[in-house]
């Protein structure tokens, strides 16, 4: 019988994370416990996993805490009393109780007997308070543990905090349940950081210092690994602790706007305070309310920002160029840095040249550089306000040239703004803007490409999958068009098209760094998926020459290689590593079991990995699968026929699944319905040559013998 797997047991040791978390509550605790008015501090040892900041153990301490763990009995030196406490990881926490002057005879008097008491009885108090901190369901740390941590460290500290918000499709509380303790161990595997769970399919996830853009890129690497776990929907705040006032406060509402973005929207709260200052907002009120009554009635008109960075209050930018323009020109300060210069009536670009004089003399005049955006009106279905934006996306263009630059907006300048987007993890409006530039130029091939991924992130992988055809029409050999119409096939289940595509763009390019990686990785994965395990290994190989981290999944894929390929002792040393890294990973698990009992290793703990991994996963056709052909090893075929037929019963047309139930049907004597089987495969067109050619042998041994032996 196959039961679900029980969530960890929380509160029974202590680790260098609670330490992390909990440190000021667990001295409040050892103060209030104490009989003496003490100051009690709490240190880790060296052999700590994660030395806390401010907790490292003062030089003067390291001797008397070194043997104080050795014995793991108290000390007592100059009036100061350490308590040493064990830790998971065999490191040590130490407490450190320091008492006043007048208060050290006392110390002295306390006995070892009472100490090592106090010793044990501090231990159960500390675990007590952990097990309040702890969620109880998925043995994580909970909101009330994450709140202290905040509370407890200075704006100094540099830390990254992300809220995860995942959805997925179950049919129970219990599946739901289940799906989340199998994320909680995901999580850790994938990341390095103290993971928190809040309820309701939200994670937080507590990492070390990261800037703006690490933050957006960790979370958008975040995504890509949770997309291969079959998540649907996965939304992600971030934001920096350096300040912390009401910081929790502000992802959740960054969390709300990043469902507004789509399906995978990333937003970080600094984006909340850019809401009126992006780089692509309106002047202040008064500097539009005068752009407005100028253009009233011009329906033609050309705008450029002009932009330095040198300019001060006393010496603004609008003082250099007002002497420069002529009397059809209308000139607004917005700040002593930037001016916006309005040109009605204009009928050609001629009034780029009329730009960049009055940019060269403003720079002779200031000897500084100067930046400049400009954009024509009417332009698309662009408003005249939209213009002043567009002139702020074209500087935005112009700083991919360096300083000194002037660009007038164009079909360019909305790839720019729309990787903006993207990067800040707003899919909706980063389509908004390929799909204007290509408007503008329909054949632009980055622009495309860029439009096709956005849509991918929308789900919207139909539409993605036309945008990357469009590129391959002109440029049959576009790598980034091939990897992503790789990728868009593979998210819409379609492996063997998908591996086409990536075996093209491996051809068309030598592959080195981060892409060379991904292609790497993807082709292992679909080799494996379809069946060419002989194909994969040496690409598993070359993702392991090149990934400086080995991940649970490049050992899973490799154990699967090799599993499939025969090399029994490869692949349990493979997949051993796999579940070092993901404990948890059900597919693993249930291939290690598989080796167990195919290679004699032991039938208990085989079946014991195969029945766990479907109790952590029970709509993993794989696994079905593996446990039917697991059972028909051990000779339990009526048994192995009701995995088989639960596997087929969730994938019809599982080709693999088919023929072992064909095998097992025609073990049981059912000839005339295992022929039927059989023939399914052999005139499936997603059955490999090798399936199709065990589907012949088995109907010839059927014949010759009317009966094929258990365990064949």
């Amino acid at each position: 019988m196959i039961t679900r797997t029980p969530s960890p047991a929380p509160g029974k040791h202590l680790s260098a994370n609670d330490c992390t978390l909990l440190g000021q509550r667990f001295r409040h605790e050892a103060k209030r416990m104490f009989p003496i008015p003490v100051s009690v501090k709490v240190y880790l040892s060296e052999k700590a996993t994660i030395p806390v900041k401010d907790y490292l153990l003062p030089e003067h301490l390291i001797r008397v805490t070194d043997i104080a763990a050795q014995t793991n009995t108290p000390a007592l030196e100059h009036g100061i009393l350490i308590i040493p406490q064990p830790l998971e990881d065999g490191g040590h926490v130490f407490f450190v109780f320091i008492s006043a002057d007048a208060d050290q005879p006392l110390m002295k008097k306390l006995s070892n007997s009472w100490l090592s008491e106090f010793q044990q009885t501090l231990y159960k108090q500390i675990l007590l308070v952990k097990q309040s901190c702890v969620d109880p369901l998925t043995g994580l740390h909970n909101s009330i543990a994450l709140d202290s941590f905040l509370q407890s460290t200075d704006n100094s500290d540099q830390h990254a905090l992300f809220l995860i918000n995942v959805s997925f499709i179950r049919r129970s509380a219990a599946g739901s349940l289940q799906k989340i303790q199998v994320l909680a161990d995901f999580f850790a595997a994938v990341s390095r950081g103290i993971l928190f769970f809040k309820g309701q399919g939200v994670f937080a996830l507590l990492t070390t210092g990261k800037n703006r853009q690490q933050r957006t890129s960790f979370g958008h690497n975040l995504q890509r690994l949770l997309k291969r776990e079959a998540i649907q929907k996965i939304h992600i705040a971030c934001a920096g602790t350096e300040n912390k006032l009401k910081v929790e406060e502000k992802l959740w509402l960054a969390l709300k706007m990043a469902e507004q973005r789509g399906p995978y929207g990333i937003c970080d709260i600094a984006a909340l305070r850019e809401m009126e200052d992006s780089p692509f907002s309106l002047p202040e009120a008064g500097v539009l309310r005068k752009l407005r009554r100028k253009w009233l009635g011009v329906n033609r008109f050309a705008l450029a920002v002009f932009q330095s960075g040198t300019c001060t209050e006393q010496n603004p930018l609008a003082k250099h160029v007002e002497p420069l323009i002529s009397d059809s020109e209308h000139l607004f300060a917005n700040t002593v840095n930037q001016a916006f210069i309005l040109f009605p009536f204009v009928a050609s670009t001629a009034i780029e040249e009329r730009v960049r004089c009055i940019a060269e003399a403003v720079k002779q005049t200031q000897k500084t550089s100067l930046e400049v955006g400009g954009c024509y009106y009417p332009c698309l279905k662009f408003s005249k306000t939209d213009t002043i934006r567009n002139c702020r996306k074209a500087i935005m263009h112009g700083s991919f040239y360096g300083s000194g630059s002037i660009v007038f907006f164009d079909h360019l300048t909305l790839n720019v703004s729309g990787d903006w987007y993207f990067d800040e993890g707003d899919f909706k409006q980063a389509v908004r803007e390929y799909s204007l530039g290509l408007q503008l130029k329909n054949d632009d091939h980055n622009l495309l490409n860029s439009l096709g991924v956005s849509l991918i992130k929308m789900n919207r992988h139909i539409k993605a999958i036309e945008s990357f055809q469009q590129v391959l029409k002109r440029k049959p050999d576009d790598y980034m068009a091939l990897v992503n119409l790789g990728y868009a096939h593979q998210v819409r289940g379609d492996d063997h098209t998908a591996l086409e595509f990536f075996k093209k763009a491996y051809q068309v390019q030598a592959h080195t760094g981060k892409e060379g990686l991904e292609v790497y990785q993807q082709l292992s994965r679909l080799y494996c998926q379809t069946g060419q395990y002989k194909q994969a290994l040496p690409l598993i190989k070359l993702w392991y020459k090149e990934a400086k981290e080995k991940s649970f999944l490049l050992y899973r894929l490799q154990g699967e290689a090799f599993l499939e390929t025969g090399s029994i002792k490869k692949a349990v040393k493979s997949l051993q590593k796999a579940l070092q890294l993901y404990a948890h990973d059900p597919e693993s698990m249930s291939m290690l079991g598989l080796l167990y009992i195919k290679d004699g290793e032991g039938e208990e703990t085989g079946n014991m990995l195969l029945e766990k991994a479907l109790s952590i996963d029970g709509r993993s056709t794989n696994c079905w699968y593996r446990y039917g052909l697991a059972l028909k090893h051990q000779g339990k075929i009526s048994k192995a026929i009701d995995a088989v037929r639960q596997c087929l019963r969730m994938k019809t047309h599982n080709v693999r699944a088919t023929l072992l139930h064909g095998e097992l049907l025609a073990i049981t004597g059912n000839i005339s319905k295992s022929r039927a089987v059989l023939q399914k495969v052999i005139t499936s067109q997603e059955a490999s040559r090798p399936e199709q050619n065990k589907a012949d042998r088995l109907l010839a041994e059927i014949s010759s013998s009317s009966k094929i032996k258990t365990g064949t």
